[in-house]
């Protein structure tokens, strides 16, 4: 009998890794009875052997794919090169007001009777939970006691060390590394990993925010860069969470391409009874009907995002391989040390004062003592605009987003002493950019309408100041399935904390089968089971006994639907809000 033996290749991957001077990686699938001695062969050879998975990691700089499956070698049954997952990572940024601020109970914690559960005494006591993500500052005082280990599967793949990029928040983790003085290669240097460990497991410490199931340990496996997730990052990833006894695992990240060996890798932590989340994916406006790769797997437990008001949040991903939903808007959680901004904008006329809604442009300088100055509408922002006026210097400068770019204006408004920069649309919607570089004053940005009522304002001659404060932080409010799945996440821990006999099928369907219902039957692709229900998957979870439910996966178990009420729409959206 001829053994099919497979080589499957991402298009792409290896012209992108060799342009930045990296060879080719590989996965190999070995033969179980051969593993052993082909991954101490793989050893000898520069490999890295992954017992647990009965893979190999293999450079192309001492490995051929074409040598590996001749001469009817028996010991490899597939070889895949390396593929990408983007990296998880801002992509807007807003700024409007919140009711939540200096909240440890976030709306989300609410929403999903988190608080309710832990009165039950469910708060993840001891449990192991592995976020696969960007890694994790472990000072940060919301996680520090509860962080156990962390491990980093990406050193040559993006670290800032390496690369002088010019990315939005590069300068600010920069900042963030001298001032926690890094001295580990796991540190979270794009801010995700971080936001989403505090999100499942901040402590209680009434400073910050509190996680899902507060007395969960963490483990940080840092599988992402800047430049993206390689899949052998991952299967190493869970190679260690297998040899490390772990209970859930978070992958807030994916993509549409599909890896047969990262699949076959997450159905190992399955059999090992691992729990696996995983974000649906923050495209839908691309794909409509489908979830990204690896939550469209059935060893995983797949979660989209819902708003405030249980409506599905914009971007959310959905399809039949939908689990659950859970809370993915303004999610306000841990980031690292100080890389966090909380900005304010107000104007000030006649002993009154207005706070307004305004963004922070990416590489904005900080004025952390408020800056209180008088407005002066400086055109366009350009050289001949400045000729016009007078004594414009010390104060908050207001110009048009047009004529030039925000580079530009940034450059003269610094040169000709400017405290601040405020930039008004063109449209009326908030104004989003790059300053490029990093910059010494505050630039905001605000919707065309308020921008002309300024202007209307000073043309009266009313004495009009501007008040600006950027200020660090420890928090930021992100959107995302990424911030939707370590809920879930949190949840499972909570489980297995007050029934730890439970196994990942059970989770999966305690979950589904407590879920509030959304929708009716016929629109359930966009919520699956429903909101994700803390208090009352807690209360199964204790009396749950074993083999209570059928064995297997049940992505496509349509779940039952009932009367349901909608939550209270009283929420204020807060400042700060990243989508990832």
């Amino acid at each position: 009998m001829t053994k099919k033996i497979v080589l499957a290749c991402a298009i792409g991957s290896m012209g992108f890794l060799s342009t930045f001077g990296f060879s080719t990686k590989y996965i190999l699938k070995l033969n179980k009875s051969m593993s052993a001695i082909a991954g101490a062969k793989a050893l000898q050879n520069g490999g890295e052997y992954l017992p647990h998975l009965d893979m190999v990691i293999m450079d192309s700089k001492n490995f051929s794919p074409i040598a590996a499956l001749s001469g009817g070698n028996q010991a490899v049954t597939r070889v895949e090169v390396e593929r990408i997952h983007p990296a998880p990572q801002a992509v807007a940024n807003e700024e409007l007001e919140s009711e939540e601020e200096n909240s440890e109970l976030t709306w989300g914690l609410n929403a999903i009777k988190a608080p309710e559960a832990w009165k039950s005494h469910a708060r993840g006591d001891g449990v192991k939970v592995f976020v696969l993500d960007t890694g994790i500052d472990r000072d940060h005082p919301d996680l520090k006691d509860n962080f156990v280990k962390g491990e980093d599967f990406v050193s040559f793949f993006g670290a800032i060390p390496f690369f002088n990029l010019s990315t939005e928040l590069s300068t600010a983790w920069m900042d963030a590394g001298k001032q926690n003085k890094v001295a580990y290669d796991y540190f979270d240097d794009i801010g995700h990993g971080t936001h989403v460990a505090g999100t499942i497991a901040a402590v209680e410490n009434k400073e910050g925010v509190i996680g899902v199931a507060p007395e969960a340990k963490i483990y940080a496996a840092r599988v992402c860069g800047f430049f993206g997730c390689p899949t052998t990052a991952i299967v190493r990833a869970i190679n260690w969470a297998i040899e490390n006894n772990a209970d859930v695992m978070n992958l807030s990240l994916g993509s549409q391409s599909s890896s047969e060996l990262e699949k076959q890798a997450l159905e190992a932590a399955h059999k090992a009874g691992i729990t696996v989340i995983a974000a649906s994916g923050n495209d839908h406006e691309n794909f409509p009907k489908s979830i990204s790769y690896p939550a469209r797997f059935e060893s995983t437990i797949s979660v989209g995002a819902t708003m405030p008001n249980n409506e599905r949040a914009p971007f959310s991903q959905h399809s039949d391989d939908l689990d659950i939903v859970a809370p993915g808007f303004a999610v306000n959680s841990s980031i690292p040390v100080g890389t966090g901004r909380d900005t304010s904008f107000s104007l000030s006329a006649n002993n009154q004062t207005i706070e307004l809604i305004a963004t922070l442009m990416h590489l904005s300088g900080l004025a952390e003592d408020s800056i209180d100055q008088p407005i002066v509408h400086v055109g366009d922002g350009l050289k001949d605009d400045i000729e016009e006026l007078e004594n414009i210097a010390g104060n908050v400068w207001l110009v048009s987003n047009l004529k030039s770019s925000l580079a530009d204006k940034v450059t003269i408004a610094e040169k000709n002493g400017a405290s601040a920069l405020i930039v008004y649309n063109d449209r009326n919607e908030l104004f989003i950019d790059s300053v490029g570089f990093q910059a010494s004053i505050p630039v905001l940005g605000i919707p065309q309408g308020l921008g002309e009522q300024i202007i209307a304002i000073l043309d009266t001659d009313l004495e009009l100041n501007g008040i600006v404060s950027v200020v660090r932080t420890n928090h930021e409010y992100n959107h995302g399935t990424s911030m939707a799945a370590p809920h879930v996440a949190g949840v499972a821990a909570l489980l297995k904390g007050v029934n730890p006999d439970l196994e990942p099928d059970d989770i999966r369907k305690i979950l589904k089968n407590t879920a509030k219902p959304l929708t009716n039957e016929d629109k359930n692709t966009e919520f699956g089971a429903g909101l994700v229900d803390a208090a009352r998957a807690v209360n199964v979870a204790k009396v749950h006994q074993k083999n209570n439910f059928n064995n297997g996966f049940t992505k496509t178990q349509k779940p039952s639907f009932g009367n349901f009420a909608a939550l209270s729409n009283s929420f204020s959206i807060p400042k700060s809000i990243n989508i990832r």
